[in-house]
C-alpha cells in the first residue's frame, strides 16, 4: 500500500481513485441489472485516497484538479458495461437516484465542464475503457453527514456506442488525517484527540509538500465544541488560541525553523459538518 500522504510525493493524480500496487479483483453484483463487471478491485488496507471535487484540466506539469482532497481509508471499486438499453444520461440518472437520500453532495459534473475524457479515463481513473466523446461523460461525489463514508461515480459513452460506468466507494480511517487542495491553500485537518499519534505523520507530510517552498507560511487552527454562552466561548477561544499556539511551535521545531508558522483560536477554520469532534488545521497559504 502506499505509503504517502503527500501533495509532494504524489504522482499528479494518477493514482487517485485506484490504489493499484496492492489491490485485487473480488466478486461485485452489479447496481444495474444487467450490467457486465468488467474489472473490480479494493486496497488491502488503509492507504492514502485521492477524490477529484472539481473540473480537471491537463497542463505542464501534469493533470491537475479544481479541487481536491486526499483521505485515508480503505477502497473498493468496480467497472461495468451498462445494458444496452440505457443511455450515458439514465445510467447517471440511476446511480446518482441511488445515492442522493444518503449521501451529500460534494461535486458534479457533464460532458465538456468535467474536463477530457481522455485524461479521466487515463490519467485520472486508470481505465481505458471509460474514454469516449467528452459530451457524454459524467462525474458525481458524494459523501455521507458524519464524513466516514464517499462515494463516486463516472460514466463515459465510447464512440462505439457502449455505455460504461465506475463506481468508488470509500470508507476513511477514524484515525484519519484529511488534506484538501483549495485555490491558494491546502489544509491538513487531524482530530484533537488523535494529534499526538499523528503528529509524525503530519510532520512528514508538510516536509514533502513544502520542500520546494521557499519560506512557506503555515496558519495553525484548533477548533473546538460549540459554546452555549458568551462567556464560555470566550473560555473555548482562550484555550484554543493556547493549544494552536503550543502546536505551532511543535510545528516549528519539527520542522527545523524553515517555515513560518503562526496560530489561530477558534473559529479560525471554517465549520465542517463530516467534523463534529476537536481539530486541528494546518493551512499552507500559497498565494
Amino acid at each position: 500500500m502506499i505509503n504517502c500522504f503527500s501533495m509532494g510525493c504524489r504522482p499528479n493524480l494518477t493514482s487517485i481513485i485506484l490504489l493499484f500496487a496492492m489491490s485485487w479483483s473480488v466478486g461485485v453484483s452489479a447496481e444495474l441489472p444487467r450490467s457486465t463487471l468488467v474489472d473490480s478491485a479494493q486496497s488491502s488496507d488503509d492507504g492514502v485516497i485521492r477524490v477529484v471535487l472539481g473540473g480537471i484540466e491537463n497542463v505542464p506539469r501534469g493533470i491537475v484538479a479544481e479541487n481536491e482532497i486526499l483521505l485515508e481509508g480503505r477502497q473498493f471499486v468496480s467497472v461495468f458495461e451498462a445494458p444496452p438499453s440505457m443511455s450515458h444520461e439514465t445510467v447517471r440518472d440511476a446511480l446518482v437516484a441511488n445515492r442522493v437520500n444518503r449521501l451529500q453532495q460534494q461535486f458534479s459534473c457533464d460532458g465538456r465542464a468535467c474536463g477530457s475524457s481522455g485524461d479521466w479515463a487515463n490519467g485520472v481513473l486508470g481505465y481505458r475503457i471509460l474514454y469516449g466523446p467528452e459530451q457524454y461523460q459524467h462525474y458525481w461525489v458524494g459523501r455521507d453527514p458524519g464524513g466516514k463514508q464517499w462515494e463516486s461515480v463516472y460514466v463515459g459513452r465510447r464512440g462505439n456506442g457502449k455505455v460504461y460506468y465506475l463506481v468508488a466507494s470509500t470508507t476513511v480511517s477514524n484515525d484519519r488525517i484529511e488534506m484538501e487542495s483549495l485555490e491558494g491553500r491546502t489544509v491538513w485537518r487531524v482530530s484533537l484527540t488523535q494529534f499526538d499519534d499523528r503528529f509524525s505523520a503530519l510532520v512528514a507530510d508538510l516536509g514533502s509538500a513544502l520542500a520546494a517552498t521557499p519560506s512557506p507560511l503555515l496558519i495553525v487552527a484548533v477548533t473546538s465544541e460549540s459554546a452555549s454562552t458568551a462567556e464560555a466561548m470566550r473560555v473555548l477561544q482562550a484555550a484554543s488560541q493556547a493549544k494552536a499556539a503550543a502546536i505551532a511551535g511543535r510545528l516549528t521545531s519539527a520542522l527545523e525553523d524553515r517555515v513560518q508558522v503562526v496560530s489561530q483560536g477558534l473559529g479560525a477554520a471554517s465549520p465542517l459538518d463530516h467534523w463534529q469532534e476537536p481539530r486541528v488545521d494546518v493551512i499552507w497559504l500559497q498565494n
